[in-house]
């Protein structure tokens, strides 16, 4: 026994021992999974290694190891430092890793490299902009170069053996860091500066750059443990992301938005400095790539053109063709130096007589037609002249008729000449909007897309092609930019637009036409009624105007919205990197979220003036809710880089009786104006005040101030008319509804609202509104708080069955998809007499929620939830039934509950609210 008790002993000490041993590297979670501190070495380098003001970090090495993360037990310590302090720190193993390390002799004897390196980069020597001593790979003017560099000797190793091969010296200055490298180039202290590809410095010309190295992330020489559980992560990660050293490369040093400057060669400089005018062949007619407004250029061609001429200083003359067969036979005659639109297939990119540059652009072709023809094409019509699009259509076996134009292909389908159409989804969009064009749909056909070059000629001189494909390479997003400038034309109206789209306004016209001549006999008969008989012309007259201007602006205001949908959903098709295309959904969301808004604002509008608007009083935490109201708006301020400042520890701590909604829009709409209209660097005060004693019955006082562009006295008078704006800032949208909506609610609410503006200064609005408050309150059951929303990552809900009665396919669709992300089973029914058919013949308990479409064919949503609730059946009664409709208005909210429907979830559906109430009733069963 004693020697057993001997043994434990031994053995606990051994563990304490160990423990205290580990306990700098080990740590605990809070779930109770031990997970190792990795401390590691940050260099605070753009983009790379990024640490915002506030501590966010981000940038290439952060993404790569919060993926790293995911294939270990590893938590991060960040430690701040130059290259140097950090170098130092990790050969002591007070730090543990380091990223983006060139592998050296001279390093591998202090730390460990992984396996596999984690990116991979190329050096570079630029010199500033403005800088012309120097010309592309022009060795020669190299030697005897003052070059700036960090304490790399990796990098001026590289430099050397450039420099041995081509026989030229050069002399080091060393900086702390390249941010200081950089400032000593533009003070002239040195001639050039050498540093790598992965980082955010394009406002300089590239002289040379050498083959891509690789770097790596380097770990403590006493740290083995790390190192192998990097690279059994690396190892996983690579295997299993095979694109992610491209897509972050990409993402943060791929093209930017002003590109970037490749130096030219001497013979380049020299050809450029005779300022050579180079005569471009181009179609007339090509809507939106090429044509001819007010007699200049304009289109996709001659702003990327333009684009090119201001990186290099060439002049383009334009010579405008009927279409791209005349450009071409213009160009065998030597009529001009490049054809501006040349498809980059075999058939021209084989030719002799003319170098293809790299794409410009991509056009997604397809047939144009009616439903019914556009499944079984066999004839179609195709602008003159488009050979390359001719012999892939005859490829294909059909029929090709030639027009003049897109118009008179699009007629010859409206006239059943031919079953469809074939042109570009651009060129389609800029005549889709016609009335008689109204039936037509565009099918894409992959196989007909192409790319646009511009083919140069060999003739001009050798050096003008190598010219536009550096100028082409260093635009970076520049191309997109000028794509989606030039898809949004402005449509032109013609008479039949007007005949079909208009006939509300024509019938009003007519009315009026006959009131003034029913008012013109009845004045001739009854002359002592002229002056009232006057008065209501006029009046009709001014509800005319109020008329035409409504349809002015909401036509503008809903287009604009619609186009940011549409634009950013074509880019989004035609975009391959995921992140990019990620974020043009996200635009599209965007849009279609402010397209939503003008419509409520538009019905919000409707109800306030015929008199439907009712207040609803109840209970609110006023703490909770003044707070989460200005909150909410704190994103939108930040993307617009202006500072709202709200003191909310000042705001009341009080119970107030208040309308929650029509106070929120209130709130909003005034808050989200003055951010709006703040410039960039400005600020937005919102303070909220208790008024003691009450002032004209009023006990609470809102401020919302603002240092943004401020409002004309003029304006100022009609600011709360409907429609009302004043148009100094091109860029904000809106219906100019916000303040009337305001204005009423304030009205309403037995409120009162002043303004105070100057111009360029700013503005400030006083609301005083006479609200019940306490400090406390008997009844707290009763105060509203705020929703606690689920994030849809969180939700458990597999298992659980929905029958979804809904008669639309793509809002089927979009539901079905939505709810099969949570696991949901999904049966669906598309009219609302198959839903109760199939809830009638299930077993009890079977569908444990019933999503319900108001507005569907043969039985609607409310007559269907009628019949199921007078079922014979245990569950009928029970059974959670949703409305789901893009009818948002409350009476009809009062008829669903009416009909027996327990909530109302109002289209376009809010994901999380929808997850939401789903999880509240499942959560039941």
């Amino acid at each position: 026994m004693n020697s057993l008790h001997c043994l434990r002993l031994i053995a606990t000490a051994w563990l304490l021992l160990l423990a205290c041993v580990l306990s700098p590297f080990v740590a605990v979670a809070a779930d109770g999974d031990a997970y190792k501190t990795v401390r590691v070495g940050w260099e605070n380098i753009p983009k790379m290694e990024d640490r915002q003001d506030d501590g966010t970090l981000g940038g290439y090495d952060y993404e790569y190891l919060v993926k790293l993360q995911q294939y270990t037990n590893w938590r991060f310590e960040f430690v701040s430092g130059s290259w140097t302090e950090l170098e130092q720190k990790l050969k002591n193993g007070e730090i543990d890793i380091m990223g983006d390390v060139a592998k050296t002799p001279e390093r591998l004897q202090f730390y460990d490299y992984c396996d596999l390196p984690s990116g991979h980069s190329r050096m570079l020597m630029a010199c500033r902009k403005d800088d012309n001593r120097f010309g592309y790979n022009d060795y020669a003017a190299f030697d005897g170069l003052t070059v700036g560099t960090i304490p790399s000797s990796f990098r001026k190793k590289l430099l050397d053996r450039e420099a041995a091969r081509h026989h030229f010296t050069v002399n080091y200055k060393e900086y702390p860091t390249e941010e200081a490298v950089f400032q000593a180039m533009d003070a002239g202290e040195v001639d050039v500066a050498i540093f790598s590809n992965v980082t955010t410095y394009s406002n300089y010309k590239v002289l040379s750059e050498w083959e891509p190295n690789p770097f790596y992330f380097v770990v403590t020489k006493n740290r083995p443990d790390i190192l192998m559980d990097m690279n059994d992560a690396i190892r996983i990660l690579q295997s299993t992301d095979i694109f992610l050293e491209e897509r972050l490369f990409n993402k943060y040093f791929g093209n930017t938005d002003s590109g970037s400057m490749i130096a030219f060669t001497r013979p380049e400089m020299d050809y450029l400095a005779g300022r050579p005018v180079i005569r471009v062949l181009m179609p007339s007619r090509d809507l939106p790539i090429s044509y001819v407004e007010d007699g200049q250029p304009r289109g996709i061609v001659p702003d990327y053109l333009a684009a090119i001429a201001d990186k290099t200083g060439l002049q383009f003359e334009y010579i405008l063709c009927a279409d791209s067969k005349e450009m071409l036979n213009r160009y065998k005659n030597g009529e001009g130096d490049i054809c501006a639109q040349i498809p980059d297939d075999l058939m021209y990119s084989q030719r002799t007589d003319m170098n293809v540059t790299q794409p410009y652009m991509q056009l997604h072709y397809g047939f144009v037609a009616t439903l019914e023809r556009g499944r079984d094409v066999k004839s179609v019509a195709v602008i003159r002249g488009r050979q390359a699009t001719i012999a892939k259509l005859e490829k294909l076996g059909l029929e090709v008729h030639e027009y003049d134009t897109l118009q008179a292909c699009l007629d010859a389908v409206t006239d059943y000449q031919v079953d469809a159409a074939v042109t570009n989804s651009l060129a389609f969009d800029s005549q889709s909007y016609h009335a008689k064009y109204n039936e037509l749909y565009f099918y894409a056909v992959p196989s007909l897309d192409m790319n646009l070059c511009l083919g140069v000629s060999p003739n001009k001189s050798s050096l003008l092609y190598r010219i536009i494909e550096k100028s082409a390479a260093s635009l970076g997003n520049i191309p997109e930019t000028i794509i989606v400038k030039n898809s949004s034309l402005e449509h032109i109206y013609n008479l039949r637009d007007y005949l079909q789209y208009g006939t509300p306004f024509i019938l009003a016209i007519l009315l009026l036409m006959l009131g003034i001549t029913v008012l013109f006999m009845w004045v001739r008969r009854e002359k002592r009624f002229n002056k009232t008989m006057m008065a209501a012309k006029l009046a009709a007259e001014s509800a005319n105007n109020a008329k035409s201007v409504f349809l002015s602006n909401m036509s503008h205001d809903l287009r604009t919205p619609l186009n940011g949908v549409i634009g950013f959903a074509e880019l989004a098709l035609q975009e391959k990197d995921s992140q990019s295309k990620e974020d043009y959904i996200g635009k599209i969301k965007s849009s279609g979220q402010l397209l939503l808004d003008l419509v409520n604002d538009t019905l919000e509008m409707a109800r306030i003036e015929s008199g439907k608007l009712v207040l609803k009083p109840a209970l609110v935490d006023g703490t909770v809710f003044w707070a989460s109201v200005v909150n909410a708006l704190v994103p939108a301020a930040e993307m617009k880089q202006v500072q709202l400042r709200s003191d909310t520890n000042a705001y009341p701590k009080e119970i107030i009786m208040v309308d929650k909604v029509q106070m929120k829009k209130v709130l909003l709409n005034l808050i989200s104006n003055a951010i709006k209209y703040t410039p960039p660097g400005g600020f937005v005060d919102v303070s909220i005040q208790a008024l003691e004693p009450p002032q004209k019955g009023c006990t609470r006082r809102i401020i919302v101030e603002d240092t943004g562009i401020g409002m004309s006295q003029n304006f100022i008078s009609h600011m709360y008319e409907p429609f009302a704006q004043e148009h100094r800032d091109r860029s904000a949208v809106g219906t100019g509804l916000g303040l009337a909506i305001v204005k009423s609610v304030v009205d309403l609410m037995g409120g009162s609202i002043t303004v105070t503006s100057e111009l360029d200064k700013g503005t400030r609005f006083v609301v005083d509104l006479p609200i019940e408050h306490w400090k406390e309150h008997p009844h707290m059951a009763d105060v509203q708080h705020t929703e606690a929303l689920v994030d849809s990552e969180d939700m458990q809900l597999g298992g659980h069955r929905i029958l979804l009665c809904e008669d639309n396919m793509l809002n089927a669709e979009i539901a079905q998809q939505l709810l099969k992300n949570i696991g949901l089973d999904v049966e669906w029914a598309d009219d609302g007499r198959k839903g109760v058919d199939m809830f009638a013949v299930s077993a009890a308990g079977y569908y444990e929620v019933i999503l319900m479409d108001l507005r569907m064919p043969v039985v609607d949503g409310l007559a269907a939830t009628r019949e199921i609730r007078a079922m014979d059946r245990p569950d009928a009664a029970t059974v959670p039934i949703i409305a789901m409709t893009a009818d948002a208005f409350e009476e009809t909210v009062e008829m669903a509950t009416a009909a027996g429907m327990d909530e109302y979830i109002t289209k376009p559906i809010e994901v999380i609210k929808l997850y939401n109430v789903l999880s509240k009733y499942l959560a039941k069963t």
